[in-house]
């Protein structure tokens, strides 16, 4: 399936000369099996989609945010976002999503890609600049809660990581954090508690997710 991101908006999006342009992508995290099988991202917290929530928190944090999701892009067309594949990595799980927007976002001139996680929607209002800030020289960075939890699917990727990571889903690379200490990927501390990256996978966790703070 071909992308339906749009070139023009991407340049449209970018900052000024000298600093690097960041893409987020939002990866979508398919059905939720012990949920009735329906797309985790429409889920309802507080009224509104789980994508809802994640979009709020990140669009202001990158210069322009796209979704990656197979299947049909108009399925999403009332997120605003657009809408990139995985292509003939569709069945790889969510690296197959970054490798999509890694490229996708190199296309159109930005230099790195932040991965946002489509159901955890409490992440840091700051964390694009908390990864920036730590990521030095290093091409990859994620996220590594106070408690010392690591928490991959929100990670700032150089998108010159796209062949590298082309390779290692060829090869039977699955396991993100696996792949990405692979890729030379560096845990980031951040000043964030582990709830900020709480998960949403079953109905208890809704439940427990509308008892907290956003």
């Amino acid at each position: 399936m071909r992308s339906s991101l749009d070139g023009r908006r991407m340049q449209s999006a970018r900052m000024d000369k000298g600093k690097a342009m960041i893409c987020g992508v939002i990866l979508a995290g398919g059905e939720a099996r012990r949920m009735g099988g329906q797309d985790k991202g429409r889920l309802l917290l507080r009224g509104q989609s789980l994508y809802a929530h994640v979009i709020d928190r990140a669009r202001p944090q990158v210069d322009h945010l796209i979704l990656s999701a197979n299947g049909d892009p108009a399925l999403y067309a009332d997120l605003g976002l657009d809408v990139v594949a995985d292509g003939a990595f569709a069945a790889m799980g969510p690296l197959g999503g970054v490798l999509a927007a890694l490229r996708a976002a190199k296309m159109h001139g930005a230099q790195r890609v932040m991965s946002f996680a489509s159901d955890s929607p409490f992440f840091p209002s700051d964390i694009v600049a908390k990864l920036c800030a730590a990521q030095g020289h290093d091409a990859l960075v994620f996220a590594e809660d106070q408690s010392g939890g690591i928490h991959p699917t929100f990670a700032l990727w150089d998108v010159d990581l796209a062949d590298p990571l082309a390779a290692e889903l060829r090869g039977g690379g699955r396991k993100m954090r696996d792949v990405m200490a692979r890729l030379g990927g560096v845990s980031a501390p951040l000043d964030a508690p582990e709830q900020a990256f709480f998960n949403i996978n079953t109905k208890a966790d809704l439940e427990q997710a509308a008892e907290m703070a956003l």
